[in-house]
């Protein structure tokens, strides 16, 4: 056996009322590698580590396959150990199909003795235990410690962290933590917590926990050096609704709900908004001077006498950077020789003084009673542009109100 450099077996012995019977863990190393091939095994139960006396007769298992350097044997030595407090298993290997000697692994493994299964547990699986009272774990409040200088894995054999949890990409069955109470809408079923520091009782730090009763899932923070639960302050809070909700230092009433001043470095933006609107009715234009405009009772405005002309405005404020797209009118003439006008007059301050070039006017047709005249076009704002929105009208002609449509770049609130 020039192959075979070194054996270890973990034996578990589980008493029946006729015979005991064992099942013995191996690892089998060739050249300190992974055995991978068949072989004859051969199982001797002693009564002590290094003594002769045998307490039953070899059981020998022939063509085992040994995988990855592991195997399992669960051979049967009769009545002859049954009264046995100690039981050492010798392990005597040759390859399969030889007819040469066994050579015997130094080092013979012990034995526990087991009633019941679950009292020790095999690394390859275990049937028939009983989940209430055959599990890994302390029934005397004593902490279980698990450790591992390479991380611990739970279904893998390569954890990538201090944990690692790996399963299927499933929704329901993939690696899910799942911190669930005994009963249906509670309270709380459990925190994650991020503690800072060692000290004992200390929850400083943050900490995620969710609400069934009023549906909130929360992120919180302990500020305190304590473990008292009044420590805690949700601030960022999700409430479950039809639609959902978050709330930052509050528990959320609208869509997005903040308790406190709100700072931003850059922009807010409208989602799928493009174009914005301000609509001026005529009434809310002034007139300048000594021009003779008047309103009619309604939104309106038209001139006072037919002998004067009537002309008003008001300034238009938008954002900067903004990009004025359409001009819109709303008018009622009745004269066939005077018609009126809204115009879009751009501000421009200038060292010889101000200039108020016309960006976009809109006209109504004479006699063409209630009417709606458009003007699209694209006008770019600069930073110290102003804007004004005028009316004129020398005839029987009034202008309802004027539409205003810009857009800003990336849709930034209006």
């Amino acid at each position: 056996m020039h192959r075979l450099v070194l054996a270890l077996g973990l034996t578990t012995l589980a008493m029946s009322t006729d015979a005991a019977t064992l099942r013995y863990h191996g690892e089998l190393l060739d050249r300190n590698a992974p055995a991978n091939a068949r072989y004859d095994l051969r199982l001797t139960p002693y009564a002590d580590a290094g003594g002769k006396q045998v307490l039953a007769s070899a059981v020998t298992f022939e063509d085992v396959l040994v995988e990855d350097g592991f195997f399992l044997l669960e051979p049967d030595f009769g009545a002859g150990i049954h009264d046995s407090r100690d039981v050492w298993i010798e392990l005597a290997v040759r390859d399969a199909d030889s007819t040469l000697n066994f050579a015997t692994i130094e080092g013979r493994q012990k034995a526990a003795l087991a009633p019941l299964v679950g009292q020790c547990w095999s690394t390859t699986g275990d049937s028939g235990v009983i989940p209430s009272t055959n599990f890994l774990g302390t029934t005397d409040g004593a902490p279980l410690v698990l450790r591992s200088s390479s991380g611990i894995g739970i279904n893998t054999s390569d954890p990538r962290d201090l944990l690692t949890l790996r399963g299927p990409d499933s929704y329901l069955d993939g690696p899910t933590i799942n911190l669930s109470g005994s009963a249906s809408d509670q309270a709380e079923s459990g925190r994650i917590r991020f503690v800072e520091g060692t000290a004992t009782g200390n929850f400083r730090g943050a900490y995620i926990r969710y609400d069934g009763t009023n549906n909130e899932f929360a992120i919180g923070a302990h500020n305190n050096s304590d473990a008292l639960p009044a420590s805690d302050v949700d601030q960022i809070v999700m409430l479950r609704s039809a639609t959902t909700r978050v709330g930052i230092g509050r528990t959320p009433g609208e869509e997005l709900d903040v308790q406190g001043d709100i700072r931003i470095n850059g922009g807010v933006k409208y989602a799928q908004l493009l174009n914005h609107k301000k609509v001026f009715v005529g009434a809310s234009l002034h007139e300048l001077g000594g021009n003779d405009c008047r309103s009619s009772g309604g939104f309106d405005i038209r001139r006072n006498s037919i002998l004067a002309t009537c002309f008003a405005s008001v300034p238009v404020d938008l954002p900067r950077a903004a990009k004025l797209v359409r001009l819109e009118g709303q008018f009622n003439d009745t004269d066939a020789n005077e018609d009126c006008t809204f115009k879009l007059t751009r501000i421009v301050p200038g060292p010889d003084g101000v200039t108020s070039p016309i960006i976009a006017s809109v006209t109504s047709v004479g006699s063409g009673g209630n009417q709606v005249r458009v003007n699209s076009f694209d006008s770019n704002l600069s930073a110290d542009d102003g804007l004004v929105l005028s009316f004129s009208s020398a005839g029987n002609c009034s202008g309802g109100y004027a539409e205003v449509t810009y857009q800003l770049p990336a849709g930034f609130v209006p």
